[in-house]
């Protein structure tokens, strides 16, 4: 997947490709912050370890620290997947790759919380640079992610949060496994509970608890009303190395898939 947005004021950097843009405006405008490109495609960008994407699980940081408060969005490309919230700290952000899905390099978009600078404008003093981002990958045989039975990982595919109620959002969880309880609990960037509206699955994942079927016996699709948080079973018939799902936005809140969460409960 790659991210495609349009720049006005930038500066680009030499070490990888990182473009930076202001908001251009004076007063508070949180549709269209300040923010920061990045792309990592070249083998030294993931370290001396000879790994990409698809190989390794990869920490951000910024300025050589892995925690990156100033940051209100982040949107990754590449089929990456998010470490789940679970397993890395709070405002660290950790992906990794899975062979035959995930690209060996990513894009990387950054739209910074410039509303920490003052209340009422904008202020591109707290908006940072793409130049002062980096990766520490470390391989599979090392820190496999996958090896945790207790939760699932999302794919980041929300990559716009511009999106308005009735648009639909489509999600890939990498973990599950047949005969599972999986929860999945919703959260914006402000930490809030996000609604998930006219919840929709691929076959094999059925209601467990706050979600009931929406159709006859061969209907495939559930409904989990405006829940932020419902349990799932995974049956006989979920084969798939990821679970699929959409949900329709039910106003112009918009869910953050490092703050949101997938767990997993075993049912044999």
């Amino acid at each position: 997947m790659k991210l495609a947005f349009s720049f006005s004021a930038f500066s680009v950097s030499n070490a990888f490709q990182s473009v930076d843009w202001n908001d251009g405006d004076a007063v508070a405008d949180t549709g269209n912050p300040c923010g920061s490109f990045i792309q990592f495609d070249k083998p030294e960008d993931f370290g001396a370890g000879g790994y990409s994407l698809s190989n390794a699980t990869c920490s951000i940081t910024y300025k050589m620290e892995s925690t990156i408060e100033h940051i209100k969005h982040a949107f990754i490309g590449g089929g990456a997947f998010i470490e789940s919230p679970s397993t890395r700290g709070l405002n660290e952000f950790s992906v990794f790759g899975y062979p035959g899905i995930t690209s060996d390099s990513f894009d990387m978009v950054i739209f910074w919380d410039e509303a920490m600078a003052k209340m009422d404008k904008f202020g591109n003093e707290t908006c940072g640079t793409g130049n002062d981002f980096a990766l520490q990958c470390t391989g599979f045989e090392t820190a496999d992610p996958l090896s945790n039975d207790l939760d699932g990982h999302f794919m980041e595919t929300v990559n716009d949060f511009r999106k308005t109620a009735g648009s639909v959002l489509d999600f890939q969880v990498i973990g599950p496994k047949a005969h599972e309880l999986v929860t999945v609990a919703f959260l914006d960037s402000d930490g809030n509970r996000w609604p998930c509206y006219d919840f929709k699955a691929v076959s094999g994942i059925a209601p467990y608890s706050g979600c009931h079927p929406s159709g006859g016996a061969n209907n495939t699709q559930i409904d989990c009303g405006t829940k932020s948080q419902f349990t799932l079973l995974s049956d006989d018939y979920f084969v798939s190395t990821l679970m699929g799902f959409s949900c329709t936005m039910n106003d112009d809140s918009f869910p953050d898939l490092w703050m949101s969460q997938i767990s997993r409960q075993s049912i044999l």
